[in-house]
């Protein structure tokens, strides 16, 4: 932190080089068998990229077959621009978001300006055991993540200029993260405890009325692209992906409370995640004690990485919360500890620096040893199945099942998931004729999508092969 800021920027080059270097080996490798209490890290690749996948290759977006599209059209559109010019492969999915979460948070560094923060931040959030895989999965939530620190830094200096542009880049950038996937609604009462926080410290002798209606214009003009630019075009589908994610997650008698306590004791609590906890938990006590003595442009950075946390905390009452919807908590978190250390070694209480100093070599020797031990311990499995189904010649025709979208990445396959509660399974089989449909024994999977609906697999595929992908046994189903 008393370091040159260019040699911050040498620093963090170095860093991000390395970090990058880390990822590649792990490009084609499985999520770990620990990285989830459900099946998601295993299917939801495929199941964010099989409707981009299916357009490239047969011009078919098939918004009633997934529920990914309607609630990620961004997201869609932009692995639908990357298929085209590189191909369909899992590698080039995964490398997509890669890439482009390692380009948006240079941006990010770049405009926030503070080279050692940014160093910081990747050291205690993205080495942390869950955020590092996703980076290099085929899933949109770490590109969104990028995308809230981006906003975060316009918000920074706004409330030190004051200057309407930062506002509305800020609002822009959190509208495209909603826009990447809809789950990030939240976070769109960000820009309104931005403009609390202008008003009750920053606003003196400045526009503030106009600032105020600029941004009550923003959250209109918002709402109205997008409502006309994309809702009313998926309506059907978007409603019924809506009614199905709110009664799953949040339904039923005192259903937060038991979320809350499953996913504190499955979740939060992981070993994994308890040194960032305790750091976190240990520097708001801090904070909150001296607060009137932290230097203003310090306690900026600190208001805006707590609205984030608090924001953030809310996923702990959903239902079955997925890993991946509980990275940009563990990201929150790890930018607050990332401004305290910041800011602790801008000060000058000696004691304060060292006891940080100690804390921070933990928490990111804890992090490193993990990564090591992910890096070492890694498997190919699904890259075996995956070049295996590769050879195939599908000419078009359907291939079903969860699993399927996860595990056939072959250009000539349409694939299809199946759910019980989403997919119509009236007429499925005689509409789509799959030649091949990928389910775990019992179809856990798809909620017994074809067994419920009278359709025997066993009774209509001769040919059945079995695979196993981390903790799941998978059976595949072919004609021959």
């Amino acid at each position: 932190m008393l370091l040159h800021p260019k040699t911050g920027w040498y620093a963090l080059a170095g860093l991000m080089i390395l970090f990058l270097a880390m990822q590649l080996i792990l490009i084609q490798a499985d999520p770990s068998v620990d990285i989830s209490t459900s099946r998601g890290p295993f299917t939801d690749e495929g199941l964010n990229t099989c409707q981009a996948r299916n357009y490239i290759n047969h011009g078919r977006w098939g918004v009633e077959e997934c529920d990914n599209l309607v609630k990620s059209p961004v997201f869609n559109l932009y692995l639908a621009g990357v298929f085209k010019l590189f191909g369909t492969s899992r590698i080039t999915a995964r490398l997509a978001i890669l890439l482009g979460a390692i380009v948006v948070f240079m941006v990010f560094s770049k405009v926030l300006n503070k080279p050692w923060l940014s160093l910081l931040l990747l050291l205690t959030g993205g080495l942390n055991y869950f955020v590092f895989q996703f980076f290099h999965f085929s899933m949109v939530e770490i590109l969104a993540v990028q995308f809230i620190l981006l906003s975060i830094a316009y918000a920074y200096h706004f409330l030190h200029s004051g200057r309407r542009q930062d506002l509305i880049l800020h609002f822009l950038f959190l509208f495209v993260t909603v826009c990447l996937k809809i789950q990030f609604l939240y976070l769109m009462v960000f820009p309104a405890g931005v403009f609390f926080q202008f008003l009750n410290h920053g606003g003196k002798g400045r526009p503030v009325k106009q600032i105020g209606l600029s941004l009550l214009g923003l959250y209109i003009l918002a709402t109205a692209v997008y409502i006309l630019g994309w809702y009313i075009w998926v309506a059907d589908v978007f409603d019924k992906v809506l009614f199905n994610q709110v009664t799953h997650r949040y339904s039923g008698d005192w259903s937060w409370l038991k979320a809350l306590t499953g996913n504190v004791q499955t979740f939060y609590l992981r070993p994994e995640n308890l040194p960032l906890l305790l750091f976190f938990w240990l520097s708001l006590v801090w904070v909150m004690v001296k607060r009137k003595s932290i230097r203003p442009s310090h306690f900026l950075l600190l208001y805006l990485a707590g609205i984030w946390v608090l924001l953030e905390h809310h996923k702990l009452v959903i239902q079955w919360l997925p890993t991946r919807y509980a990275l940009s908590l563990l990201m929150a978190m790890a930018l607050w500890c990332s401004v305290f250390i910041y800011v602790a070694f801008k000060r000058e209480d000696s004691l304060l620096r060292r006891w940080t100093a100690l804390a921070a070599i933990i928490l990111v020797g804890f992090h490193s040893f993990q990564v090591g031990h992910l890096v070492l311990s890694r498997t190919y499995d699904s890259k075996k199945i995956i070049d295996q189904w590769a050879v195939n010649d599908f000419r078009g025709r359907p291939v079903a099942g969860v699993w399927a979208t996860g595990l056939v990445w072959n250009n000539t396959a349409y694939v299809v998931p199946v759910w019980n509660d989403f997919t119509l399974m009236h007429g499925f089989m005689e509409h789509y004729k799959p030649v091949l449909v990928v389910t775990e024994n019992g179809e856990e999977d798809s909620g017994g999508a074809f067994r419920n609906n009278g359709f025997i697999l066993e009774e209509h595929y001769p040919v059945i092969t079995e695979e196993h992908y981390g903790n799941y046994h998978l059976y595949f189903y072919r004609q021959p």
